[in-house]
């Protein structure tokens, strides 16, 4: 191909990294090619825009994988793989990551690994539930008295209707 017009590398869009920092404009930017992504952008365009987000900050993980799930969706499983790696890198707790990761190491081929992956996702995952929720880990079936001790606000009324009182 001829060359093709990036707007990542647009003035405008270079200006704003005098007025924002490498963050947040990383995250602009990966706004930007999920935008093109989903709504039918110019493949290359894409590309380019998600290339420029994971370039400013590399760290963040969940750009990675919008990188590893655009790749894979065009077909090219290995750097899907690639990107998917650089996202459990950044981030090695998000069992998200490695759960898609596991989908596409299925498609290559490769069972042994796709279940690993699996498996450590849903580890992940679980435990990420479990923390969100406030429940202890070691503990997964216990429960606050307060929320199983309470009753409905009816029945403090409907007791009352029922005693017969002497007058």
């Amino acid at each position: 191909g001829g060359d093709v017009a990036v707007p990542a590398r647009d003035p405008r869009v270079e200006g704003l990294g005098a007025t924002m920092g490498k963050r947040e404009l990383s995250g602009l930017i990966h706004t930007w090619a999920t935008f093109e992504d989903r709504y039918g952008g110019d493949i290359n365009v894409t590309r380019a825009l998600f290339a420029r987000a994971v370039s400013l900050d590399s760290d963040r993980g969940f750009m990675w994988r919008s990188f590893a799930n655009f790749e894979s969706r065009e077909g090219d499983l290995l750097v899907a793989r690639h990107y998917f790696a650089r996202a459990v890198n950044a981030e090695p707790y998000d069992g998200e990551s490695w759960t898609q990761w596991a989908e596409v190491e299925q498609r290559l081929g490769n069972p042994d690994r796709a279940a690993f992956n699996a498996r450590r996702g849903a580890e992940l995952q679980s435990a990420r539930e479990l923390r969100n929720r406030g429940l202890d880990a070691s503990r997964p079936l216990a429960r606050k008295w307060a929320v199983s001790r309470t009753r409905p606000k009816s029945f403090e009324t409907d007791r009352h209707d029922t005693f017969v009182t002497d007058s």
